[in-house]
């Protein structure tokens, strides 16, 4: 929620945080009740998977609401999802092609300062044993 908003987005919100706040209570309430039913019955423990559903649905009616930020919670496993993730990642591959591009530029010109330096030394060769005979 930003400030400034209007009153009609306040009146949203507030309306959203009820529902969520009467969902959590009719899910606690549910909880509760299965509670119960397993101490009466016994077995496995079979209301912590009841807990689980209400808590991820809870959880996830949270970040819609926006109490707890998106980003915060899955920032770092998302992050991949963004436009500045793919620019970032663009940036740097190019970054090392670039480098890459770059040492094979050297090499190549080594390998041809290394040629001709060859090249210059038969010629030399060639240009002595002319002369001497």
């Amino acid at each position: 929620m930003l400030l400034g908003s209007s009153k009609e987005e306040i009146r949203r919100y507030v309306r959203e945080l009820k529902l969520l706040y009467k969902e959590i209570f009719i899910s606690v309430g549910i909880f509760l009740m299965c509670l119960v039913a397993w101490i009466t019955t016994g077995g496995g423990f079979w209301p912590l998977w009841v807990f689980l559903a209400f808590a991820i649905k809870i959880f996830i009616r949270v970040i819609s609401v926006g109490i707890i930020n998106e980003k915060a919670c899955f920032g770092r496993f998302t992050s991949f999802l963004s436009p500045e993730w793919e620019e970032k990642q663009i940036e740097k591959y190019s970054k090392i092609f670039d480098e890459d591009q770059r040492w094979e530029n050297e090499e190549e010109e080594e390998e041809n300062e290394d040629n001709k330096a060859k090249s210059d030394a038969k010629i030399k060769k060639n240009k002595a044993k002319k002369n001497d005979v």
